[in-house]
């Protein structure tokens, strides 16, 4: 596997489960990489357990809170999760929206809660769609007035429906928050993010506002008029994120947060794929790997 020198990597994960599947590997002993190796390399023992040296990898944890939230499927349905998993405990593989724009060509959705009516960007995110039938009916593009800026890379999108407001995230420059009324179908307004990249973006019923994860990995709170209200950083705080992305030649962009009061669930989405979920608890700061996908069911890239 190329590139697979760091045990924090998605590549190292990759090459220990074709090791696994072909010759049963459990556990490495060691691990020495880099792009420049010499002839000969001593390994000498004795060898402390790593998690990381393993098929299995790091585990989760039992969380002290448990709470649910719904991830989109590629076809539009609603899929139930809480921060420990899947709730019906099924397997999805392959087919949840995750990440800016997934290797699927689907970019963000939000579904109504009758399941059917839905918003999604399409394209590089420039476009957004409204399909009141569900995505398999008609649909309608969007197109924006002239007053607000032209909407490209949008990575985010999020539906309060109590109040009829969809609201959407761009990156790229200097992004924009932007918001839509669903039951008038009139854009309201657009507010620059100033150059904080998002990756995605979800309502918290329990506050009234948003909550998305950014490219410098942080996690950003806005009121329900999408002004900027909290900044935290998560970075050094998720066990294992660094095993969901290639380091070398990528960002992790596969992320997403659903709050509940305190708590948020982190997603990681890799090409469809829930692979990982954490429990952050913002007045502590801290987090905790609480759902891990069993290595088997992560997707070949």
């Amino acid at each position: 596997m190329p590139y697979a020198d760091e045990a924090e990597n998605i590549n190292f994960r990759e090459l220990m489960k074709q090791l696994n599947a072909r010759y049963g590997v459990e556990r490495v002993l060691a691990l020495r990489g880099g792009h420049k190796l010499p002839a000969q390399v001593a390994v000498r023992g004795p060898f402390a357990p790593d998690p990381l040296l393993t098929f299995a990898g790091v585990r989760p944890q039992v969380p002290a809170v448990r709470f649910g939230f719904d991830l989109v499927s590629v076809d539009g349905r609603r899929l139930p999760f809480t921060n420990t998993g899947p709730a019906d405990g099924k397997r999805y593989t392959g087919i949840v929206r995750g990440g800016m724009l997934s290797f699927h060509g689907s970019g963000a959705a939000a579904v109504g809660e009758d399941g059917r009516e839905a918003y999604y960007l399409e394209g590089n995110g420039s476009t957004l769609v409204w399909a009141p039938e569900g995505m398999s009916g008609r649909k309608e593009k969007l197109t924006l007035p002239p007053h607000l800026p032209p909407l490209s890379w949008g990575a985010g999108l999020a539906w309060d429906t109590r109040k009829g407001v969809l609201a959407i995230a761009s990156f790229g420059g200097e992004g924009h928050f932007y918001r839509y009324d669903t039951r008038r179908h009139q854009w309201l307004d657009a507010r620059s993010l100033q150059r904080r990249d998002l990756m995605s973006l979800s309502f918290d019923a329990s506050s009234g506002g948003y909550v998305g994860v950014s490219r410098s990995l942080e996690l950003v709170r806005f009121n329900a008029r999408g002004e900027l209200e909290d900044v935290q950083s998560l970075e050094g705080l998720l066990p294992d994120v660094d095993s969901t992305y290639d380091k070398g030649n990528r960002r992790s962009d596969g992320l997403s947060a659903f709050a509940h009061g305190a708590a948020t669930a982190v997603v990681s989405v890799v090409d469809g794929t829930v692979t990982h979920i954490w429990t952050y608890d913002a007045r502590a700061r801290k987090a905790q790997l609480s759902y891990k996908a069993e290595p088997s069911s992560w997707p070949v890239r």
